[in-house]
């Protein structure tokens, strides 16, 4: 969301090289580019957006596991 790693280190409480490291993590796990990066901006590659489409579904999904938690106590 944020297209700028420095930026997404602010948002998330990390640093800069942390959010770096991760994502190149799990471009090494999954063995494809998943953000074309340049000093200024970040952009999502086709495959990136098949990760971020999947990880936001899977967000959603604990959000309403978390509501149907709170609502059975």
């Amino acid at each position: 969301r944020e297209l700028n790693m420095s930026r997404c280190a602010k948002v998330l409480h990390t640093s800069q090289s942390a959010i770096s490291r991760g994502v190149g993590e799990i471009e090494d796990l999954v063995g494809v580019r998943l953000f074309d990066r340049t000093t200024r901006r970040v952009r999502p590659t086709s495959f990136g957006k098949v990760l971020i489409w999947h990880a936001e579904q899977i967000v959603g999904q604990l959000g309403r596991a978390e509501a149907e938690f709170r609502a059975l106590n």
